[in-house]
Order: structure tokens, then C-alpha cells, then sequence
């Protein structure tokens, strides 16, 4: 919620009108920027849960529809359960549209449902891994070096 509820609440409203009532309804309930579309009271129920999962991946269908949607996730490792619930979901059903997803995450400091979801969408080809090195000084002088080298 926190990674796109500004990006929302700036987005002209007729851009949602396409959207389904009841998608429009869930992204309501789960983004208050949108609390405007909600059509009926009801929240979906915990174990229902997976409505705002579809309503979400129709949210980035639509935003895609006319150009392609880059969501940038930093320090996913500090993601809440849910988060890391869509994430997940979104990685088995993804959107079916240019919708690019990158997530940068501490290895060491990911709890155990993330480090799952992410090693099943490696293993299914759904997920591209890139590991970057740890910046040492030495390496950093190096960067420096090079950069001050250069020709202008």
C-alpha cells in the first residue's frame, strides 16, 4: 500500500472506470487513497483475501494498459506478512501486461515465507535473481578512481 497509494491519489479517476465494480470496490478497502470507489461497505474476509490479490493485479493491468508499469520494491525484507502474501501471488499469477516488478532484499534479513515465495518463482523461471556484492572500501576507491578518469 505504502509503494503506490501517492502514485494513486494523483491518477486521473476516469483511468479506473474500466476496472470491474467489485475490483474498484476491493482497491478501496485496500488503498485509502482510493476510498472514494468503494461502492459497498463490505470488506472481503480474511480467508477472502484473495479478491484483493486479483483486484491488485487488475489495478497494474489497467495502469499498463496504455504503458508499461515499473514497480520498484526496496527493503522488501521489512515487507508485513500481507505484502509479502501478494507479492507471492502476484509471482505465480502475474499481471497480463508489461508490468516489471523489482524487489531488492537482504538475504540474510528475509523471514523464511519470502525467501519461499521468491525461490518458487526462481525455480519457475518467473523471477530474475540478481546478487550484488557487498561494497567494500577498496572497491569503492576503485569506483572513484575510475570515475575521476575518465574523459569528459
Amino acid at each position: 500500500m505504502d509503494a503506490l497509494d501517492e502514485y494513486l491519489q494523483g491518477l486521473d479517476p476516469n483511468r479506473l472506470a474500466r476496472l470491474d465494480e467489485d475490483v474498484r470496490t476491493e482497491l478501496a478497502h485496500v488503498f485509502p487513497s482510493l476510498s472514494t470507489l468503494a461502492t459497498t461497505r463490505r470488506v472481503a474476509l480474511q480467508h477472502e483475501r484473495y479478491r484483493s490479490h486479483r483486484a491488485v493485479r487488475a489495478l497494474f493491468e489497467q495502469l499498463a494498459y496504455t504503458r508499461p508499469l515499473v514497480l520498484l520494491l526496496d527493503d522488501f525484507h521489512w515487507a508485513d506478512s500481507a505484502s509479502v502474501e501478494l507479492l507471492g501471488a502476484l509471482l505465480r499469477w502475474p499481471p497480463a501486461a508489461a508490468v516489471l516488478m523489482a524487489v531488492a532484499v537482504r538475504p540474510r534479513q528475509m523471514p523464511p515465507r519470502l525467501s519461499a515465495a521468491l525461490e518458487r518463482a526462481h525455480r519457475e523461471a518467473a523471477l530474475a535473481r540478481i546478487e550484488l556484492a557487498a561494497l567494500t572500501p577498496s572497491r569503492l576507491a576503485s569506483f572513484w578512481v575510475k570515475r575521476s578518469t575518465r574523459p569528459t
